[in-house]
């Protein structure tokens, strides 16, 4: 099988899951072409070793797009023969240049693949359009995971280009059941969607007993980009509030984002400078590291206000896989991995009363059944091998999956 997987930057410090999956599919005995769309780091490489080892053993190889303008300018001449058909279709110019460097790009290469798989809805829109100027053979099976922004937010894929991807892709895999519904409210065919969770090599993730709080202070952990979805603003309040409540607490945040100015502001001025700290980005062992340091994951996610939602936060299954007891909004994917009070703790999307409730709840219990349950559902639905195994039996069985008409 001569697989391809698109991706945008790499590698992409909040996209482990990317390279958990190619490590899972090189460990299938399958190689892999990744066609890198965006930035492409070879220095950060090295913090990658099984990448290179299987670089370097021929199991994988890396085709980089030159993003500059004269590239683009290159790629426009190239493809003028195919406007009439992108002006036709309705798609923005800049999906045009991209779908047109696309095709350059991989004429230039001249291969030829089984499998074309995006790892992001707005990444097929290249694809989509190379069918549909027939400069990718329909012997080409083209499939697209769906991880959040990718279909909830129109900025990302408009209505017209949902339609492009409908008539196109063969295969559409969102990564959780939420996700697979807001596909079908674009109006994408529920025939073509097949969900597959994002995995977690949890074997390589050590797990350790949730620890007595006793009279020490509670350590709580948010991880994540410094965005509107991810509620960070919430946990602000969340600490402010217990610390009034007499309960000793510390915050680590660690991330970064547009929203980081505001949100310091917001910790000065709620006079909890001394319980909150700003650790900034740091590669996912680093996170793993800190996490395992902490009594509770915050994870109070919501709906942004351009519709944006997110898939199953993978820094929630990296908890639980661990032992860090979860507090999570129930928003999007998220009840797909945490039954409140038995695996975690939930709390109605966006209600601050209810994230202090589901917090006194989790200080208050003993935690230990919550873990061990956590644990055993991620690595029962959740595992890479388990995740990795789905997406070759429906790689192998796509030439029937796609002859019955989905």
């Amino acid at each position: 099988m001569k697989l391809c997987l698109v991706v945008g930057n790499f590698p992409e410090l909040s996209e482990s899951f990317i390279i958990r999956l190619i490590e899972g599919l090189i460990a299938k005995g399958i190689s892999i072409s990744l066609h890198v769309t965006g930035s492409y780091r070879e220095d950060k490489l090295h913090e990658h070793s099984s990448l290179s080892e299987a670089m370097i053993a021929g199991r994988l190889k890396i085709i980089s797009s030159d993003s500059n303008l004269l590239a683009y300018a290159i790629s426009l001449a190239f493809g003028l023969k195919y406007l009439p058909i992108a002006v036709k279709s309705g798609v923005r110019i800049k999906t045009i240049l991209k779908s047109l460097r696309f095709i350059m790009e991989l004429r230039g290469h001249g291969e030829r693949y089984d499998v074309v798989h995006a790892q992001f809805l707005n990444l097929a829109l290249p694809l989509a359009f190379a069918r549909e100027v027939r400069a990718l053979p329909n012997s080409t099976a083209l499939l697209s995971t769906i991880r959040g922004f990718d279909i909830t937010n129109k900025a990302a894929v408009c209505d017209k280009e949902v339609k492009l991807i409908q008539k196109n892709i063969d295969l559409l895999l969102p990564v959780s059941n939420s996700l697979a519904q807001s596909a079908t409210a674009r109006g994408l065919n529920k025939k073509k969607i097949h969900v597959v969770y994002s995995g977690l090599d949890v074997q390589k993730v050590q797990y350790r007993n949730p620890s007595e709080l006793s009279d020490r202070p509670v350590s709580f952990i948010q991880v994540g980009r410094l965005v509107g979805k991810k509620g960070v603003d919430m946990s602000v309040r969340l600490i402010a509030t217990l610390k009034k409540k007499g309960i000793k607490c510390h915050l680590k945040i660690i991330g970064y984002g547009p929203d980081e100015e505001n949100l310091r502001t917001m910790v000065k001025d709620l006079n909890v400078e001394d319980s909150i700290m700003f650790v900034g980005p740091l590669p996912n062992k680093a996170v793993l590291e800190h996490i395992s340091a902490s009594d509770f994951l915050l994870a109070p996610s919501r709906t942004a206000k351009n519709g944006d939602k997110e898939g199953i936060p993978n820094v929630v299954k990296e908890a639980m896989a661990i032992g860090c007891i979860v507090i999570a909004s129930d928003h999007s994917g998220v009840p797909e991995l945490i039954l409140d009070g038995e695996t975690g703790y939930l709390f109605r999307e966006n209600s601050p009363e209810e994230y202090t409730e589901a917090a006194m709840r989790a200080l208050n219990n003993s935690n230990e059944i919550i873990a061990i349950n956590a644990r055993a559902r991620v690595l029962k639905y959740f595992d890479t091998a388990v995740v990795v195994g789905t997406l070759v039996d429906i790689y192998r069985a796509l030439p029937v999956i796609i002859s019955k008409g989905v």
